[in-house]
């Protein structure tokens, strides 16, 4: 990412099932399906304890958090939403 400032997601709004819409800081905003990068059991927590609505952007590191601290990465998702 030469020259480009690194992603950072300032808002999250959950959609249906694992879909969300994404705000990222440059003003760019993306509908992402999550449910492929919810991979491994701190992710299983997330759905078995039904807090996939807890999804939060969060303001330090610019990803994805959940209260269990499942997480996913802004370039990540960045890098999905542009394909």
């Amino acid at each position: 990412m030469t020259g480009e400032a690194l992603p950072f997601i300032t808002a999250v709004h959950v959609l249906a099932g694992t879909k969300v819409r994404l705000l990222f800081r440059d003003g760019a905003t993306s509908i992402v399906d999550l449910r492929p990068f919810m991979v491994g059991a701190v992710f299983d927590e997330v759905f078995e304890w039904h807090e996939f609505d807890a999804v939060m952007a969060d303001p330090e590191f610019g990803g994805l958090v959940w209260p269990n601290g499942a997480d996913i990465a802004p370039e990540t998702l960045r890098d999905y939403a542009q394909e």
